[in-house]
């Protein structure tokens, strides 16, 4: 039996795009109601699921899995923005419950 934890508590924001923003992206807030792609070392708010002209859709709470720059411990880990769009851990970002990770992505609750 496989386990997934796609559709856990999953929220979504509608916001203003800023920025060369595309879905799957890291998201900050770059002004009032509006979103723009991440930096490195950079807090997100959430991960772009959609674009639509000016308007991105942002999921703010619930399961994701992207991109790792490296394998990160499951349990409670500060998380971060990377490098092209990739997930890292260390002392900076906010704490999230890491449920899976491998050398190339991490799953976890935002």
């Amino acid at each position: 039996m496989n386990i997934s934890f796609n559709g856990y508590k999953e929220n979504a924001v509608t916001f203003m795009a800023s920025g060369s923003l595309e879905k799957g992206m890291l998201v900050k807030m770059a002004s009032n109601n509006t979103v723009t792609p991440c930096a490195a070392n950079d807090k997100f708010i959430g991960v772009c699921v959609d674009i639509r002209g000016d308007y991105a859709t942002v999921v703010t709470e619930g399961y994701v899995k992207l991109p790792a720059a490296k394998a990160i411990t499951v349990g409670y880990q500060n998380l971060s923005a990377s490098s092209n769009n990739t997930v890292t851990s260390g002392t900076t970002g906010r704490e999230y419950l890491v449920i899976d990770s491998d050398s190339t992505s991490v799953g976890f609750i935002l």
